[in-house]
């Protein structure tokens, strides 16, 4: 009887368990950076932030070199948009649906300037 009790409740662990969530923590480093011949903006002291499932999952600082580390809990989101606050204005800087390992190392590039109609 004992045996019986043990069996079920193990068996009932495993079939909980299949039902759990995991998720796991991101550590990024990460440069915004300006592309060739383009100085429109400058990545030093810029606010960078992470969503996922339409919430805030990490903000950073980028230094004077516009470098920047976010961490955050994936929270089991299918992708994440990274963005970049330019004075009044949010930048969409990339989507990324994967990350090869828990600690990528980006370059995030600002876009090219746009050209005025005359």
């Amino acid at each position: 009887m004992e045996l019986k009790l043990i069996i079920s409740f193990f068996l009932t662990g495993i079939i909980l368990s299949g039902f759990t969530n995991y998720s796991y923590t991101v550590n990024l480093t990460g440069r915004l950076k300006n592309r060739t011949g383009d100085y429109q903006y400058e990545g030093s002291h810029m606010t960078v932030f992470v969503k996922g499932k339409n919430q805030v999952l990490g903000k950073a600082i980028s230094n004077s070199k516009g470098v920047f580390h976010l961490s955050w809990n994936d929270n089991n989101a299918k992708a994440f948009y990274f963005y970049c606050v330019l004075g009044n204005d949010t930048l969409l800087l990339a989507k990324i649906s994967k990350f090869e390992s828990d600690t990528p190392d980006l370059t995030f590039l600002f876009p090219h300037r746009v050209q005025q109609k005359k």
